[in-house]
């Protein structure tokens, strides 16, 4: 396991199950996440914040799920709704392929 594979893991273990099962589901099936998730992908800080507020989980877990996409994620996958939304439409076109 090299440093990178390590580091990921560790922070994996940071991250609630569940969210980690609906980042892998965006991620490899491209299904889109619900908003606390999306707007960690969109680096849409304020509604982070605001989705997690309340919830002391998500509050803790957002650093470890941003270091987790930063260091696993193609770039594209991430960084800007537009970015979000194209990831997500590239599985609609792959299904019109088909």
């Amino acid at each position: 396991m090299t440093k990178a594979e390590l580091d990921s893991y560790v922070q994996s273990l940071a991250i609630p199950l569940s969210m980690r099962i609906e980042l892998d589901n965006y991620l490899k099936q491209l299904k889109a996440p619900g908003e606390f998730l999306r707007s960690i992908l969109e680096n849409d800080l304020y509604s982070t914040l605001a989705l997690s507020y309340h919830d002391e989980v998500k509050r803790k877990a957002a650093p470890a799920i941003v270091r987790y996409i930063h260091s696993t994620f193609p770039p594209d996958a991430y960084g800007s709704r537009e970015r979000v939304r194209n990831w997500l439409d590239s599985g609609i076109d792959s299904l019109l392929i088909n």
